[in-house]
């Protein structure tokens, strides 16, 4: 049960982006990339705190919080910045937010796998564990964001780059 608790702690992140993503009308294989970036790289993540030192595993996990705060806030201005100037947002198209933006979310997993050695847990199957429940989050995410885009209607961008924003703010508080 804790390791599932921590599971769904660690993949919030994965939430908040996923939430402003599903309002962009990402094309069906974008959102199926997101999902399976996000489980594969929140599942890989613990293996990769186990392995590395402790000190590396604290010095990664301190700079989750910032690294996470700084990808949401650019692909905040990948949605923004092409609305001010009344084009559409380019983050749909972007394949940095698949390949960068769910490794730089899955940091703070570094520190938790670090963390699951003092739990005594099979490490492969609690990993296993974590990319599936955060890549099940991410899907919620999507869903919920892709609801709320037809719900919204034209502001469904904005929302999603304010969204962005206050998901940045919420990770460095």
């Amino acid at each position: 049960m804790t390791l599932l608790a921590g599971a769904v702690l660690v993949g919030v992140d994965n939430l908040r982006f996923s939430l402003a993503a599903g309002q962009l009308g990402l094309p069906r294989r974008r959102r199926h990339q997101l999902v399976a970036a996000f489980g594969l790289a929140e599942g890989l993540a613990p293996l990769a705190g186990v392995a590395a030192t402790a000190p590396l595993a604290t010095a990664l996990g301190r700079l989750a919080d910032p690294l996470a705060a700084a990808a949401l806030l650019v692909a905040a201005a990948l949605v923004l910045v092409p609305l001010v100037r009344g084009a559409g947002p380019a983050l749909p198209d972007s394949r940095w937010a698949v390949v960068l933006l769910p490794p730089l979310l899955a940091l703070d997993n570094v520190a938790a796998g670090a963390g699951l050695r003092a739990f005594d847990l099979p490490l492969v199957p609690a990993a296993l564990v974590m990319g599936v429940v955060s890549a099940s989050i991410a899907a919620a995410g999507l869903l919920a964001g892709s609801a709320a885009r037809r719900i919204l209607k034209g502001a469904g961008p904005l929302v999603a780059g304010l969204t962005l924003v206050a998901a940045a703010a919420v990770t460095l508080a």
